[in-house]
This record gives C-alpha cells, structure tokens and sequence, in this order.
C-alpha cells in the first residue's frame, strides 16, 4: 500500500508540472474541450481556458492497466 500512495503522489506531482508547461499540448483531446491525460497510474480529465491562461482539473482516478 506505501508504494501505491507514493506512485499515486508522484504521478500527481508529474501531472501538474506537465499542465503548468503546455496543457494545449498535453494528453488527447475528448468532447466538449475537456482533454485527458495519463500518468500511471493515474487518468487526469481537464480543461484548458487558453485566454485566461487557466487550468481547471475535473477529475482525476487511479486506472489499471491491462493485463
């Protein structure tokens, strides 16, 4: 369980730092200007206000991969 907290963390700390540098360019773009990106283990769903320069997290879970 520690080493699942600690990926967890990580992961949200990489998320963030990757948003704060070029949030237009990270991740895939999905329906309504949301956009998701994964940082296992975790699925991050946000928006971009490019002219507010704003980043706004609308959800953020642990997803599993396949075996």
């Amino acid at each position: 369980m520690p080493e699942e907290r600690q990926a967890i963390t990580s992961a949200a700390y990489a998320a963030e730092q990757r948003l704060a540098e070029d949030p237009l360019d990270e991740g895939e773009s999905r329906l309504k200007g949301r956009r998701i990106t994964f940082v296992p283990p975790l699925a991050v769903t946000f928006r971009v206000e490019p002219s507010e320069r704003v980043v706004t997290i609308i959800q953020v879970r642990v997803f599993r991969r396949r075996p």
